[in-house]
């Protein structure tokens, strides 16, 4: 069968990969929010949004009381913005029992954890080809294989 697509047929041999550790990256690990910087925090929250996070801390301390999982679903940006070590607490603290992410919070918390930064620059890595090419994801896919 003859391709007949708009675009070039993808040629794996022309992936150029490169060290992470030589990539900029606009998170450090020390911009991380941590569970005792909360409290100094002002929040301007309405008060729609802050009944509806005390709905939800009752409801996970209730199950918790009565010995039921608590489940907690995330994106990559709840690790890529800092908040990490605040789901760490919940966990530490057995308030949260399973965490749950995407592929992407997978690797931002790879990065952090191998190098203690993370997110590219997604604009200019999608230039340039080089978005997710460093050498060393290929480390999870050994984990994975």
């Amino acid at each position: 069968m003859e391709y007949h697509g708009r675009y070039d047929i993808f040629n794996p041999a022309a992936i150029k990969t490169y060290p992470l550790s030589t990539r900029a990256n606009k998170v450090k690990f020390e911009d991380m929010l941590q569970p005792s910087d909360v409290s100094e925090m002002a929040f301007n929250l309405s008060e729609e949004t802050v009944g509806m996070i005390e709905t939800v801390a009752r409801q996970i301390v209730s199950r918790r009381r009565e010995n039921k999982p608590v489940v907690f679903f995330t994106g990559a940006h709840l690790i890529k913005n800092g908040l990490g070590p605040l789901l760490v607490d919940l966990v530490s603290r057995g308030l949260v029992t399973l965490v749950a992410g995407n592929g992407a919070t997978a690797i931002h918390d790879f990065e952090l954890a191998l190098i203690g930064e993370t997110s590219e620059d997604v604009p200019d890595a999608l230039g340039k080809g080089l978005f997710g090419m460093a050498y060393e994801f290929a480390y999870i896919n050994c984990v994975l294989s």
